[in-house]
């Protein structure tokens, strides 16, 4: 009797371990970015380094493209794909500290004044491709 109790707490034991490990675990991560490059703690951590890098979740879905990754060197930040290793909402908090670490760096008037260069190098591309 002792063996059979003992054999199916092994045994239940086994399966939880294997359903938490196989798929609560994964959504777990899924939404809250825990040991992912995308969590808020990497973020502190990210913090630190010589070049912010924000993520996105989607691919760049533009008509015209433009070459933005030398514009954004000059800020001290690039742009790198990140998404369905976690969700939206986490990237978007690791975006957030990442985006006032940026703008506690150069301040808030060199950060219009990359958006507005960036802008700018849309309309010229948008322009280009419509042959306008």
């Amino acid at each position: 009797m002792k063996k059979k109790v003992i054999l199916t707490f092994l045994f239940a034991s086994f399966l939880t371990a294997l359903i938490y490990l196989g798929f609560i675990k994964k959504g777990f991560i899924y939404f809250t970015g825990i040991s992912t490059p995308f969590s808020y703690f990497q973020a502190r951590i990210a913090k630190n380094n010589k070049t912010l890098i924000f993520y996105y979740d989607d691919l760049p879905q533009n008509m015209v493209s433009i070459n933005n990754d030398s514009l954004q060197k000059c800020y001290g930040f690039s742009e790198e794909y990140g998404g369905g290793k976690v969700s939206y909402s986490v990237l978007k908090l690791y975006n957030s500290v990442i985006l006032d670490e940026l703008i506690h760096r150069i301040g808030e008037k060199k950060w219009n004044e990359y958006q507005i260069k960036s802008d700018s190098l849309t309309n010229i591309a948008i322009k280009k491709f419509y042959g306008k």
